[in-house]
């Protein structure tokens, strides 16, 4: 598998779709996770930036729960997924988001939990 300098998790979202641009257009990765946005999500990431990679990997059709489809720890579990693709991982979201495993101290700890397991550098970023 293709390592790449770095990969911004894209959900097709207005967040992920400015930080592309923010970045200056890193490689893309979207997690289909099968639940109910699932479709529509991949059509947006596909429609937006058709070299996307897609990844089928994860299958989170019975962790969702909530009108809002609120998926626990979701951020740590496709930080985990992602270091299969490279070493820094842009993570996204609003500066008013509340879920609780998206925000800076989250990140720099995941980064620091990552590298010991991975035994390499792994850093999880939000520009």
């Amino acid at each position: 598998m293709k390592k790449f300098s770095s990969i911004l998790l894209f959900s097709g979202g207005i967040d992920s779709l400015c930080a592309y641009h923010f970045l200056e257009h890193p490689q893309t990765l979207y997690f289909d996770l099968r639940n109910r946005y699932a479709q529509k999500e991949k059509k947006a990431v596909l429609n937006l930036i058709p070299s996307t990679l897609i990844d089928m990997s994860l299958d989170f059709s019975d962790r969702e729960f909530g009108q809002n489809a609120h998926i626990p720890f979701r951020n740590l579990i496709l930080a985990a997924q992602a270091v299969k693709y490279s070493d820094t991982i842009y993570i996204v979201g609003t500066k008013d988001d509340l879920v609780s495993d998206k925000n800076e101290r989250i990140f720099d700890e995941m980064s620091k939990l990552l590298s010991i397991l991975e035994q390499r550098d792994i850093k999880i970023l939000s520009p």
